[in-house]
């Protein structure tokens, strides 16, 4: 989908404090701050003050307008163990439908993804300060992500998610203390915010009581995000077509598979080949599916294909097959778990500052379906198009550029 709305992001800035045990089930005092202002029929308070419209409290949020008049800090109650507290940028408000944001002990949920349907996207700056972001991101935005292979069931995101978490875990003192991040947030509503944690802990040091500064910021067009929730890995956007190879039985092959769910199935010798049933079909050398690539072997077919890593990563020079037991296609674990070649499925660099993919300097040695052998080199890829050079060798042991 391409999104063309204007979003809000929230800078996430934490400090020191006392200790937490990482269980979120660890207890906690349930305090909140006290506030006096007047409270409506839903428990929320009147506004807070300065230009923004926000109340100065909502359920286990609360709220103070700086002096600025356009940076908010607020303070949340996350110390439920089971129960998020949800929060909607726009108007400040608690436990409403149109939530951005939710939270839960150190857990940090956004309305996207596998968490929401609003579409709520995220992104992460580093390196720099929350006062200098003025505008939002052009690259970086991400859903929440199924749960991967972690220690807990919630979803991962750019919040949460292992050793790239918001906070550094002192596992002597089991305290949380905030990294140098600053979070954008692209609400369903086209608002842009930025967004960075303050604290962990309450003035007694009671954990789960989250403090973060936030305020609105001018927004940008969005770019495709993956619908499963995905990082949006646009992978080299813009790029240039690579141009034909100079060097004899070279060809460069260009395959288009942006589809999320189908595999584009290609012959050596046929090109792009329409296969009912791949697992036992000999008529496809390698599949496709946007970044994944597999081969006719292991659990994606009956074939005799795999793949292995040549050293001298430069189709100029010399090459020899090289020694070693071929990767051969199996289950791997990203986002999700699919089969595809362990091998080729690492071809690039993935950047996850700007999403992009990066083909490292490599050549493989590749067997086909039937055991005949070529060498592929992966060049650029941009939204599900892959542009490789491919060599067919044949039986053949060695090949080299012809004088």
């Amino acid at each position: 989908m391409m999104k063309t709305t204007t979003v809000a992001i929230i800078g996430l800035a934490l400090s020191s404090a006392c200790a937490e045990n990482l269980d979120p089930n660890a207890d906690g005092v349930n305090d909140t701050a006290d506030a006096s202002n007047e409270t409506d029929d839903n428990g929320d308070q009147s506004s807070s003050g300065g230009e923004l419209d926000l109340p100065s409290s909502s359920g286990a949020f609360v709220h103070e307008v700086l002096e600025d008049g356009s940076t908010v800090t607020t303070l949340v109650d996350a110390t439920d163990k089971t129960e998020f507290q949800s929060l909607d940028l726009e108007t400040g408000l608690s436990g409403r439908d149109n939530w951005d944001l939710k939270y839960k002990r150190y857990y940090i949920l956004s309305n996207g993804g596998v968490s929401g349907d609003a579409e709520t996207l995220v992104s992460r700056l580093e390196g720099v300060e929350f006062e200098d972001v003025t505008q939002a991101p052009e690259t970086g935005w991400q859903l929440d992500m199924p749960d991967g292979d972690d220690t807990d069931s919630e979803a991962d995101n750019l919040f949460v998610n292992g050793d790239e978490s918001w906070y550094n875990y002192e596992f002597i003192s089991h305290t949380l203390s905030p990294k140098d991040f600053v979070y954008c947030v692209a609400t369903a509503e086209g608002s842009f915010y930025k967004f960075v944690i303050e604290d962990y802990y309450d003035a007694a040091g009671t954990p789960a009581f989250l403090q973060f500064r936030w305020a609105e910021i001018e927004g940008v067009t969005l770019p495709e995000i993956d619908d499963s929730g995905a990082p949006s890995k646009q992978e080299t956007t813009n790029i240039q077509a690579p141009s034909e190879s100079e060097l004899e039985g070279v060809e460069l092959v260009e395959i288009t598979a942006k589809s999320e769910e189908e595999w584009v199935h290609f012959s050596i010798a046929d090109g792009i080949v329409d296969v009912s049933t791949p697992e036992s079909s000999l008529a496809w050398d390698l599949a496709f599916r946007r970044s994944s690539i597999r081969t006719n072997s292991g659990k994606s077919g009956a074939g005799q294909g795999g793949a292995l890593k040549i050293a001298a990563a430069d189709l100029e020079y010399g090459l020899s097959q090289p020694s070693g037991v071929r990767a051969v296609d199996e289950e791997v674990v990203e986002r999700t778990t699919y089969v595809a070649n362990p091998l080729l499925n690492s071809w690039y660099d993935y950047d996850t500052a700007t999403n992009n993919l990066t083909p490292k300097d490599e050549v493989y040695w590749v067997t086909s379906a039937n055991g005949s052998s070529f060498l592929l080199e992966v060049l650029a890829y941009e939204s599900g198009k892959i542009y490789f050079y491919l060599v067919k060798v044949g039986a053949a042991t060695s090949w080299s550029k012809p004088e």
